[in-house]
């Protein structure tokens, strides 16, 4: 009884709708997370991958099931809101502007005929901040349920994390996965952010210490990748950077440290983390049900091999997006493989068009490896597959011939590969050429491949093996269907067919395939949203899609199949912004977190304060910068977060009762 009644005076009806909503959202979430995840995704993101079933279902549907519900709650609280808008409140009219933006959005993507999936999607998750926050401002009026709403969304958020599931497998320690049952973006670094800060500044802090050193199993379970540890050390730094003049604080601080450092040393030391989650995988029951869902998923993966090959068999005829046919003479056995003239050159090194050290034509390519760490690769790659029907290659045997050079006495070599989207394909992904003999002369080597089934990413590679820096040149490149003999071969280039000649080249740094990918996707919006004035001021709406196909990640290409050339998701925060909104959304949010940032340095004063409630909020605003962080490297994470629109709202009634107190007191 005593409970009930506790629990009843921190959650009136006040409380309880805005606590009903964000359950509704994170819940209804993480569901969908669980359903779909378990039943669709494979086991490895390069063969048909999480990240589409995230992109594709998750996302979606949650929108779709979670969107009336969450207009029918905060729309109405906009309404009544507005009747005391605080019109001198810079985040709240940042964010009244945000909300009239995403209607204009809204308008522009309709009138370009943007997919309405995604336009009534990207509308809807645009506005959850905003409206979120509107919401939690409106029922939240004093500092009890500030307290109390915050205590309910992170323990809410410790318990789903809590369970170690991914699908229906149990992932063990040398699995890792970002995914979980709690699915929602960044929900790791919400709970370690907000723990060690009541931990360092709390006065329970013990108890909170506790649950700390609970969860980290959980957490690394998980993968915490490197955005995840930047944004931690960033809240823990400004956190030092306020508290340090505070007496005992610096104390506080080096023990809750060293307790995390020990209780993380000791659960990798004796496995304790490894020890349960490989008890529950191989337990009989979950076993069960991962042959379940395993067997479900290899049925529905090919049924849609066995449609798209059905496709496939009722136009066989190849379509080149070439039109330009490849000219010189061809042997009888083989037939020239015309390709768009796209070079990427990937990894620790430059490249130059060289016109005077060529074989063939009027250049050549040049290419110089800077780093002597034979892990960092450097290579030029040209995909084949992008420019014929999806499978055309199946069961073909190609053969790829270059001239190259190298005055350095440096080893290369040729390389076709073929990235297997099928989890039932066998065979070898690569085949290599013999390597360059390092004479000094220009050397033409071939590399032959039978192209395995069902693949539908086909590379050509110009691979470096030297483990020094060295200078390397290619010329007079060719593939055709068939295999031929190397002299033959050569004696088909010309300048209409060589590779490398009127090509161009994509330089991508020595950075994993991710990153590569975005610094893809931002030339990709920025040669797009120059186009006209218009375009650059407005975007081209909510719901724009936009042509990947060309990305230096061949995963990309293997998750979206045949959807490359219209893929939604742009992860880089302010590209996404750019490309959907124009100039002037990206300079709305851009002067948005301006004012919030001002509005932390403003209420420094008041986080020394002592208590709880001062800790509360400054775990707040730092969770929201946290989440701006993230999304500035996945833009999706920030807008799926009701999260971040839930902490912003509590942030507004802290604010609200501080003016009103000074008020009062004057």
């Amino acid at each position: 009884m005593k409970l009930f009644d506790w629990i009843k005076n921190r959650f009136d009806a006040q409380i309880g709708r805005v606590a009903l909503l964000y359950l509704c959202g994170v819940l209804l979430y993480a569901i969908l997370g669980f359903f779909f995840i378990s039943k669709f995704s494979g086991t490895d993101i390069t063969k048909g991958g999480k990240a589409f079933i995230v992109e594709g279902k998750v996302r979606p549907y949650w929108g779709l099931i979670f969107g009336p519900i969450f207009f029918a709650f905060t729309i109405p609280s906009i309404l009544r809101f507005l009747k005391g808008f605080n019109k001198r409140d810079g985040i709240e009219i940042m964010l009244m502007l945000w909300l009239a933006y995403d209607v204009i959005a809204f308008i522009v993507g309709a009138i370009n005929g943007n997919s309405l999936r995604y336009l009534f999607g990207d509308t809807f998750l645009l506005s959850i901040i905003p409206l979120s926050y509107f919401f939690v401002r409106n029922y939240i009026k004093e500092d009890r349920g500030i307290r109390s709403l915050f205590y309910f969304m992170l323990f809410f958020q410790i318990i789903l994390f809590s369970f170690p599931i991914h699908g229906f497998a149990i992932m063990i320690y040398k699995e890792i996965s970002p995914m979980g049952f709690y699915t929602l973006p960044f929900t790791e670094t919400f709970i370690i952010v907000s723990l060690m800060i009541l931990a360092t500044l709390s006065k329970n802090r013990w108890i909170y210490m506790a649950l700390l050193i609970g969860i980290l199993p959980a957490v690394f379970s998980r993968s915490l990748r490197l955005t995840s540890f930047l944004q931690i050390f960033t809240a823990m730094a400004l956190v030092f950077s306020i508290r340090i003049t505070e007496k005992g604080f610096v104390k506080r601080f080096a023990a809750v440290l060293l307790v995390v450092f020990i209780s993380i040393s000791l659960f990798w030391r004796f496995d304790l983390i490894e020890e349960k989650a490989v008890y529950l995988h191989f337990h009989p029951v979950y076993s069960k049900m991962l042959q379940a869902y395993t067997s479900v998923y290899n049925k529905i993966n090919d049924n849609i091999i066995k449609e798209e090959k059905a496709k496939g068999i009722e136009s066989p005829e190849v379509k080149v997006v070439q039109e330009e046919k490849a000219k010189g003479i061809e042997s009888p056995e083989v037939k020239v493989v015309s390709v768009r003239k796209i070079v990427e050159v990937i990894g620790e090194g430059r490249y130059e068009i060289e016109p005077t050290i060529k074989k063939i034509g009027q250049s050549s390519l040049k290419f110089i490896k800077v780093n002597s760490d034979a892990s960092k690769q450097f290579y030029a790659r040209i995909r084949i597959s992008d420019d014929y029907d999806k499978f055309y290659f199946d069961g073909r045997k190609i053969t790829f011939g270059c001239w190259v050079f190298s005055p350095t006495d440096k080893k290369i070599m040729l390389r076709i590969s073929d990235i297997d989207t099928n989890l039932d394909s066998d065979g070898p992904i690569y085949a290599n050429s013999t390597v360059y003999s390092g004479n000094g002369k220009w050397e033409f080597l071939t590399v032959s491949k039978e192209i395995r089934s069902k693949i539908d990413v086909v590379e050509l590679w110009l691979f470096v093996l030297e483990y020094k820096d060295g200078v390397y040149y290619a010329d007079g490149g060719i593939v055709v269907e068939g295999e031929i003999d190397g002299h033959k071969l050569s004696a088909m280039v010309n300048p209409d067919n060589d590779l490398f000649e009127n090509f161009e080249v994509y330089a991508y740094p020595a950075m994993n395939q991710s990153i590569n990918h975005r610094i893809y996707e931002a030339r990709v919006v920025m040669e797009k949203i120059k186009s006209n004035l218009l375009t650059f001021l407005f975007g081209y709406g909510n719901g724009a899609v936009i042509d990947l196909s060309r990305s230096p990640d061949p995963t990309i290409a293997s998750v979206y199949g045949n959807r490359v050339k219209a893929v939604h998701a742009i992860h880089l925060l302010p590209f996404a912004l750019l490309y959907r909104n124009g100039a002037i959304g990206l300079a709305i949010f851009f002067v948005f977190c301006i004012v919030l940032i001002a509005c932390f340095i403003r209420m420094i004063k008041y986080f020394k304060m002592q208590g709880d409630g001062a800790i509360i909020i400054e775990v707040l605003f730092l969770n929201v910068f946290i989440m701006i962080l993230a999304g500035i490297f996945a833009a999706s994470n920030l807008f799926i977060s009701i999260t971040t629109g839930f902490c912003l709202g509590l942030i507004g009634a802290a604010r609200h009762n501080m003016s009103s107190s000074e008020t009062t007191v004057k």
